[in-house]
Protein backbone atom coordinates (compact mmCIF):
# COMPACT_ATOMS: atom_id res chain seq x y z
CA UNK A 1 0.00 0.00 0.00
CA UNK A 2 2.94 2.34 0.72
CA UNK A 3 4.81 1.48 -2.46
CA UNK A 4 1.46 2.44 -4.02
CA UNK A 5 0.85 5.47 -2.20
CA UNK A 6 4.41 6.93 -3.39
CA UNK A 7 4.03 5.87 -6.52
CA UNK A 8 0.43 7.75 -7.25
CA UNK A 9 2.82 10.73 -5.32
CA UNK A 10 5.59 10.65 -8.06
CA UNK A 11 2.81 10.26 -11.13
CA UNK A 12 1.20 13.64 -9.85
CA UNK A 13 4.18 15.00 -9.17
CA UNK A 14 5.66 14.37 -12.67
CA UNK A 15 2.35 16.23 -14.28
CA UNK A 16 2.65 19.22 -11.45
CA UNK A 17 5.69 19.85 -12.05
CA UNK A 18 5.92 21.07 -15.51
CA UNK A 19 2.45 22.69 -14.85
CA UNK A 20 4.19 24.75 -12.57
CA UNK A 21 7.45 25.54 -14.50
CA UNK A 22 4.71 26.52 -17.32
CA UNK A 23 2.48 29.29 -15.71
CA UNK A 24 5.30 30.88 -13.10
CA UNK A 25 6.57 34.39 -13.97
CA UNK A 26 8.99 34.66 -16.67
CA UNK A 27 11.26 38.17 -16.13
CA UNK A 28 12.76 40.17 -19.08
CA UNK A 29 13.92 43.25 -20.56
CA UNK A 30 12.46 45.47 -23.24
CA UNK A 31 13.25 48.41 -25.42
CA UNK A 32 13.15 50.83 -28.49
CA UNK A 33 11.49 53.75 -30.09
CA UNK A 34 8.46 55.45 -29.24
CA UNK A 35 7.50 57.84 -32.48
CA UNK A 36 5.84 60.27 -30.01
CA UNK A 37 3.84 63.17 -30.75
CA UNK A 38 1.26 65.68 -28.78
CA UNK A 39 -2.42 66.19 -29.28
CA UNK A 40 -2.73 69.43 -28.24
CA UNK A 41 -5.47 71.78 -28.08
CA UNK A 42 -5.80 75.72 -26.81
CA UNK A 43 -9.44 77.02 -26.88
CA UNK A 44 -8.01 80.13 -26.81
CA UNK A 45 -5.82 80.16 -29.67
CA UNK A 46 -6.16 79.20 -33.34
CA UNK A 47 -4.80 75.79 -34.17
CA UNK A 48 -0.90 75.75 -34.80
CA UNK A 49 1.29 74.24 -37.46
CA UNK A 50 4.62 74.60 -35.37
CA UNK A 51 4.33 71.25 -33.58
CA UNK A 52 6.12 68.10 -34.95
CA UNK A 53 6.34 64.49 -33.78
CA UNK A 54 9.92 62.89 -33.10
CA UNK A 55 11.24 59.62 -32.36
CA UNK A 56 12.73 58.84 -28.80
CA UNK A 57 13.79 56.15 -26.78
CA UNK A 58 12.25 53.50 -24.25
CA UNK A 59 13.79 50.64 -22.30
CA UNK A 60 13.35 49.21 -18.98
CA UNK A 61 11.93 45.50 -17.61
CA UNK A 62 9.36 43.31 -17.52
CA UNK A 63 7.35 40.60 -15.93
CA UNK A 64 5.32 38.11 -18.07
CA UNK A 65 2.61 36.07 -16.00
CA UNK A 66 0.71 32.98 -17.67
CA UNK A 67 -2.55 32.96 -16.56
CA UNK A 68 -3.94 29.97 -19.59
CA UNK A 69 -2.56 28.27 -22.66
CA UNK A 70 -1.55 31.32 -24.63
CA UNK A 71 -2.74 33.82 -22.94
CA UNK A 72 -0.44 35.87 -20.43
CA UNK A 73 -0.32 39.01 -18.57
CA UNK A 74 2.29 41.42 -19.14
CA UNK A 75 3.63 44.55 -16.89
CA UNK A 76 6.33 46.59 -18.33
CA UNK A 77 8.02 49.02 -15.50
CA UNK A 78 9.49 51.96 -18.66
CA UNK A 79 11.59 54.99 -18.61
CA UNK A 80 9.91 56.13 -21.47
CA UNK A 81 10.58 59.57 -23.30
CA UNK A 82 7.53 61.76 -25.14
CA UNK A 83 7.04 65.14 -26.53
CA UNK A 84 7.42 66.84 -29.98
CA UNK A 85 9.52 68.87 -32.02
CA UNK A 86 8.84 72.59 -32.09
CA UNK A 87 9.27 74.59 -35.72
CA UNK A 88 12.15 77.06 -36.00
CA UNK A 89 11.58 80.85 -35.90
CA UNK A 90 9.62 79.94 -32.56
CA UNK A 91 12.54 80.73 -30.32
CA UNK A 92 15.04 83.89 -30.37
CA UNK A 93 17.61 82.24 -32.00
CA UNK A 94 15.66 81.08 -34.53
CA UNK A 95 16.16 77.09 -34.05
CA UNK A 96 13.82 74.73 -33.69
CA UNK A 97 13.59 73.17 -30.37
CA UNK A 98 11.49 70.39 -28.45
CA UNK A 99 9.20 69.63 -25.77
CA UNK A 100 11.05 66.39 -24.08
CA UNK A 101 8.85 64.61 -21.27
CA UNK A 102 10.75 61.65 -19.56
CA UNK A 103 8.19 59.19 -18.02
CA UNK A 104 8.07 56.23 -15.74
CA UNK A 105 5.92 53.91 -17.65
CA UNK A 106 3.72 50.97 -16.43
CA UNK A 107 2.03 49.62 -18.91
CA UNK A 108 0.09 46.47 -18.15
CA UNK A 109 -1.06 44.46 -21.22
CA UNK A 110 -2.90 41.49 -21.88
CA UNK A 111 -0.41 39.16 -23.86
CA UNK A 112 -2.86 36.62 -26.46
CA UNK A 113 -0.96 34.07 -28.80
CA UNK A 114 -2.62 33.28 -32.27
CA UNK A 115 -1.06 30.74 -33.06
CA UNK A 116 0.85 27.47 -31.05
CA UNK A 117 4.13 26.25 -32.11
CA UNK A 118 7.68 28.45 -32.04
CA UNK A 119 6.86 31.60 -34.31
CA UNK A 120 3.97 32.68 -32.53
CA UNK A 121 2.04 35.98 -33.84
CA UNK A 122 0.41 37.71 -31.24
CA UNK A 123 -1.55 40.92 -30.24
CA UNK A 124 -1.61 42.93 -27.33
CA UNK A 125 -3.62 45.13 -25.34
CA UNK A 126 -4.51 46.95 -22.03
CA UNK A 127 -4.19 50.40 -19.98
CA UNK A 128 -0.31 52.21 -19.30
CA UNK A 129 -0.26 54.85 -16.45
CA UNK A 130 3.07 57.41 -17.05
CA UNK A 131 4.62 59.16 -14.02
CA UNK A 132 6.36 62.35 -14.53
CA UNK A 133 10.25 62.33 -14.24
CA UNK A 134 11.24 65.65 -15.95
CA UNK A 135 9.65 68.03 -18.59
CA UNK A 136 12.29 70.26 -20.75
CA UNK A 137 11.66 72.78 -23.18
CA UNK A 138 14.84 73.07 -25.43
CA UNK A 139 15.52 76.01 -27.41
CA UNK A 140 17.58 79.24 -27.44
CA UNK A 141 20.69 77.51 -26.75
CA UNK A 142 19.21 76.07 -23.83
CA UNK A 143 17.27 73.96 -21.52
CA UNK A 144 14.43 74.86 -19.24
CA UNK A 145 12.78 72.57 -16.87
CA UNK A 146 8.89 73.19 -17.34
CA UNK A 147 8.13 69.97 -15.04
CA UNK A 148 5.54 72.70 -13.05
CA UNK A 149 2.95 73.07 -15.99
CA UNK A 150 1.85 69.30 -15.47
CA UNK A 151 0.15 67.84 -12.43
CA UNK A 152 -1.36 64.80 -13.76
CA UNK A 153 -0.38 61.13 -14.49
CA UNK A 154 -0.04 60.11 -18.54
CA UNK A 155 -2.72 57.14 -18.43
CA UNK A 156 -2.75 55.90 -21.87
CA UNK A 157 -4.97 52.67 -23.86
CA UNK A 158 -2.39 50.18 -25.84
CA UNK A 159 -2.93 48.06 -29.06
CA UNK A 160 -1.17 46.62 -31.20
CA UNK A 161 0.52 43.23 -32.08
CA UNK A 162 3.79 41.37 -32.48
CA UNK A 163 5.45 38.12 -33.72
CA UNK A 164 7.44 35.94 -30.66
CA UNK A 165 10.29 33.35 -31.11
CA UNK A 166 9.69 30.40 -28.33
CA UNK A 167 13.18 28.54 -27.18
CA UNK A 168 13.62 26.41 -24.84
CA UNK A 169 13.99 28.77 -22.20
CA UNK A 170 13.56 31.94 -23.21
CA UNK A 171 10.80 34.19 -25.41
CA UNK A 172 12.13 36.74 -27.91
CA UNK A 173 9.85 38.94 -29.58
CA UNK A 174 9.35 41.99 -31.27
CA UNK A 175 5.98 44.57 -32.10
CA UNK A 176 4.68 47.22 -32.52
CA UNK A 177 1.85 48.76 -30.65
CA UNK A 178 -0.52 52.43 -30.66
CA UNK A 179 -0.35 54.31 -26.83
CA UNK A 180 -3.39 57.19 -27.29
CA UNK A 181 -3.21 58.80 -24.29
CA UNK A 182 -7.03 59.75 -22.78
CA UNK A 183 -6.14 62.46 -20.39
CA UNK A 184 -4.99 66.09 -19.93
CA UNK A 185 -1.40 66.22 -18.10
CA UNK A 186 -1.39 69.85 -18.15
CA UNK A 187 -2.26 72.00 -15.23
CA UNK A 188 -5.73 73.91 -15.31
CA UNK A 189 -3.71 76.70 -13.25
CA UNK A 190 -0.03 76.94 -13.33
CA UNK A 191 2.18 77.87 -10.32
CA UNK A 192 5.28 79.61 -11.91
CA UNK A 193 8.40 79.11 -10.30
CA UNK A 194 8.15 83.27 -8.58
CA UNK A 195 5.08 82.03 -6.88
CA UNK A 196 2.48 83.84 -9.40
CA UNK A 197 -0.10 81.64 -11.20
CA UNK A 198 -2.15 81.54 -14.15
CA UNK A 199 -5.61 80.18 -15.63
CA UNK A 200 -3.98 77.65 -18.49
CA UNK A 201 -6.46 77.07 -21.59
CA UNK A 202 -4.21 73.86 -22.92
CA UNK A 203 -5.41 70.45 -23.02
CA UNK A 204 -2.38 68.10 -23.55
CA UNK A 205 -2.93 64.47 -24.35
CA UNK A 206 -0.02 62.58 -25.71
CA UNK A 207 0.33 59.56 -27.99
CA UNK A 208 2.80 57.51 -30.08
CA UNK A 209 3.68 54.42 -32.09
CA UNK A 210 5.95 51.95 -30.27
CA UNK A 211 8.05 49.82 -31.68
CA UNK A 212 9.45 47.34 -29.14
CA UNK A 213 12.02 44.24 -28.68
CA UNK A 214 12.80 42.07 -26.10
CA UNK A 215 12.86 39.06 -24.26
CA UNK A 216 11.57 36.49 -21.19
CA UNK A 217 13.02 34.16 -19.40
CA UNK A 218 12.26 31.61 -17.05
Amino acid sequence: MLRMTLAVVLVLLAYVTPAQAQFAPKFGLIGGVNLTHIDLTDSAKPPSDIYHGKTAPGAGAVVLFPVANRIGIRMELMWLEKGQTISGGVFQDGLAGSLDLNYFEVPVLAVVDLLGGRMRPYVVAGPSFGFLLGAFITGDGGSSDIKYVFDAPALSVIGGGGFAYLLPRARLFIEARYAGGVNNIEAQRITFPGGSTSVNSETMKTKGVQIMIGVTVR
